[in-house]
C-alpha cells in the first residue's frame, strides 16, 4: 500500500482513515517522528490550519497563510501533534 493509494478515490475517505489506523495499530507504528508538519501545513488551507491549532490547544487566525503554517508546524513538532488520519491507538499530544 502506498500514500498514492490512500489518497486515491479507490475507497471512501472514512474507510481509508479507518484502514490506515488499523495498519498503524497492527504494525505498532508511530508516524510522529517522520511527520513533516511544515509540508502538511504548507499544503493546507487556512481553515485546516486554524482547526489544527484549536486541536493543539491554541487559537491561530487572521494572519497570512504562510505565517500561520509556520507557527502551526513549530507547535505541532513541539507538542507531538498528528493529523487525525495518522493517529494511532494510544495517541496523545500535548495541549499546552
Amino acid at each position: 500500500l502506498s500514500e498514492a493509494w490512500f489518497q486515491s478515490e479507490a475507497v471512501y475517505a472514512e474507510a481509508r482513515t479507518k484502514f490506515r489506523r488499523a495498519c498503524l495499530d497492527a504494525f505498532e507504528t508511530d508516524p510522529t517522528p517522520n511527520f513533516d508538519a511544515q509540508a502538511f501545513f504548507d499544503g493546507s488551507r487556512k481553515p485546516v490550519i486554524e482547526a489544527a491549532a484549536r486541536d493543539m490547544g491554541f487559537e491561530l487566525a487572521g494572519g497570512k497563510k504562510s505565517d500561520m503554517a509556520k507557527v502551526a508546524a513549530i507547535e505541532a513538532k513541539k507538542r507531538g501533534w498528528l493529523p487525525e488520519q495518522l493517529r494511532f491507538k494510544g495517541y496523545k499530544h500535548k495541549t499546552s
